[in-house]
């Protein structure tokens, strides 16, 4: 479960028409990163952003769990989208034993065993944050495992220049690329665009389809162009940059 906690608002304007798991940090949301822990993702956000959870493959009803043995994840929606923290998260959580990571008196995660108190009716954040509050588990730091909430928009900005060439690595190894040049990656054939540079010394540069390149730009990595965007003449882009589908530079 993604869930919104009372100080999403923080974040704003970041946050004003999109759930706060679906910010992108360093090439990544959050809820990329859920989805390698398990595809059935539900949801709890604003109200005006429940009918929009679909659009992220979330189910914005409460988890089913019938039976005294169900185990839930929970996953602060701020929570800044770091590659780092997902495998030792995974290995926790498949020990099967409840814990609750905490950031001051903000939960961060928790894993709760047994039926959840929710129907259609109480799905909501108030709920959620006091059910996490009572849950059952020891209370531990995220020193273990780097979680970190993000609480202002600024901090968005800073990690994002701290993760987005590990982010991109981790996208790498898990994704279907091709290395077209050294250092530049493709999701599809493609030959390196002609008088374009690409300097990816301090890392790589991802390129999504249908990405046009103007001539006598240049590239300097770690940097992630998405679908369908356009590159002007004489654009230069200088990484940590990470880059929407169908977007027009220069």
């Amino acid at each position: 479960v993604l869930f919104e906690d009372d100080c999403v608002e923080q974040l704003c304007p970041i946050t004003l028409t999109r759930p706060a798991y679906a910010i992108t940090c360093g090439s990544l949301r959050l809820v990329d990163l859920a989805k390698r822990i398990d595809e059935d993702l539900r949801g709890v956000v604003r109200s005006y952003l429940r009918d929009f959870q679909q659009d992220y493959a979330v189910d914005d009803s409460p988890p089913l769990t019938a039976n005294q043995t169900a185990q839930t994840l929970w996953l602060n929606a701020r929570i800044i989208p770091d590659a780092a923290w997902l495998e030792p998260l995974r290995q926790k959580v498949a020990a099967g034993k409840p814990f609750r990571i905490m950031s001051g008196e903000r939960v961060v995660a928790a894993l709760t065993v047994g039926t959840t108190p929710f129907d259609d009716d109480n799905w909501n954040r108030d709920a959620v944050g006091s059910f996490l509050a009572a849950a059952d588990g020891p209370d531990e730091s995220a020193d273990d495992i780097p979680l970190m909430l993000a609480n202002y928009p600024h901090e968005i900005i800073a990690q994002h220049k701290l993760l987005t060439a590990g982010n991109l690595e981790f996208i790498l190894a898990n994704h279907p690329f091709r290395e077209i040049a050294d250092g530049v990656f493709s999701t599809h054939d493609m030959s390196p665009p002609d008088h374009v540079a690409f300097d990816t010394s301090a890392g790589p540069v991802l390129i999504g389809e249908g990405v046009n390149f103007g001539a006598f730009s240049v590239i300097n990595g770690p940097v992630s162009i998405g679908n369908g965007t356009r590159i002007t003449p004489h654009t230069l882009l200088k990484g940590p940059v990470s880059i929407g589908h169908t977007t027009k530079l220069g």
